[in-house]
């Protein structure tokens, strides 16, 4: 269960049959009817996100709420299990968006996958992973995620086994180094 559903703190923007949705203060609209203080989340992170206004600029949309449509299907536009808003994450989320090849603004406006060695790792691996390597413990992460601990271990065994690193000790100083936290 998204932690939106049940936090009041937290709000998650996704796409749901082509439609534009969010959870927010543990209610679930459209983007339509989007309380001011949801819409307001969103406008500070597109303030903050210079490469995102490059990618809309490129992509030719320059109304406001056109321009936070835009961002939020691109950069937020899939239910997962981190809140986009509220959650000390707030920039992990990496939507596997079929336009990519074709977009002007692909890796502006949206968040790239990471790949390495051939290998791409999901937003929950870059997730977890990213978790592991600022120190926290397997039941904290877990916990924090709404998941069991299994799957926060079988996620770093399947990054360690992607990037073929020798120990967990080396997936921690892989995301140190490379995945900024």
């Amino acid at each position: 269960m998204n932690p939106a559903m049940i936090d009041p703190h937290k709000t998650e923007f996704f796409l749901y049959k082509g439609a534009l949705r969010l959870i927010h203060k543990g209610k679930m609209s459209r983007f339509e009817d989007a309380p001011l203080s949801a819409l307001d989340l969103l406008q500070t992170a597109l303030d903050n996100d210079h490469k995102a206004q490059q990618g809309l600029i490129l992509l030719g949309i320059t109304e406001p709420i056109a321009q936070l449509r835009k961002y939020a299907e691109c950069r937020y536009g899939s239910l997962d299990e981190v809140a986009d808003f509220g959650s000390k994450n707030t920039d992990d989320e990496m939507i596997d968006c079929p336009n990519k090849f074709s977009c002007k603004a692909y890796g502006l406006v949206c968040k790239r996958k990471f790949s390495i060695k051939g290998e791409t790792l999901s937003s929950r691996e870059v997730n977890i992973g990213r978790l592991y390597s600022t120190g926290k413990k397997v039941e904290d992460i877990a916990k924090d995620l709404f998941i069991e601990p299994i799957t926060v271990w079988s996620t770093l065994l399947n990054i360690k086994i992607k990037l073929q690193l020798p120990n967990h000790i080396a997936v921690a100083g892989f995301f140190q180094r490379n995945i900024a936290q």
